[in-house]
């Protein structure tokens, strides 16, 4: 499994609140309500080790069961709104916006830029910097692989 991360200094933001810690997802595609809230870890399944999920028999449509990042483990289409930290430590409602701190007083500067990305420290790819990472796949997630 490989993965892309991207280490960007965000400009113009409006907000200062941090993203929360994410936790493990899990399959709530029966019962919303079961579903994790506010920032979500990515999905490690079917890895020789590090899985961060679980799941066994069939989905709603008689399909076996595999994590995907959509409703049937708790990602929304659209923005994640949900994932800053709060002043009160908590992380923000479902379907909420991120908090916007207005300016402490005017003043007569020109306007701010609108928000963009510059390079990470060490970066040369002239936007953001990207590492890659390579897990294990287990014995079972190779077959299937080849199978396709």
């Amino acid at each position: 499994m490989y993965h892309q991360g991207f280490k960007c200094m965000v400009t113009g933001a409006t907000s200062t609140a941090p993203v929360a810690v994410g936790k493990p997802p899990v399959w709530c595609e029966d019962d919303q309500s079961k579903c994790t809230k506010g920032a979500k870890q990515m999905i490690y399944w079917n890895q020789q080790d590090g899985n961060n999920i679980q799941v066994s028999g069939n989905d709603l449509s008689g399909h076996p069961k595999s994590p995907a990042y959509n409703s049937k483990l708790g990602f929304a289409d659209g923005a994640q709104n949900d994932i800053f930290v709060q002043s009160t430590g908590g992380t923000a409602a479902a379907g909420s916006k991120p908090p916007v701190f207005p300016p402490a007083a005017p003043n007569n500067a020109p306007p701010a830029p609108s928000p963009s990305s510059t390079p990470a420290v060490g970066s040369s790819s002239g936007q953001c910097g990207a590492g890659r990472r390579r897990r294990r796949r287990s014995s079972a997630a190779k077959k299937r692989a080849h199978m396709f």
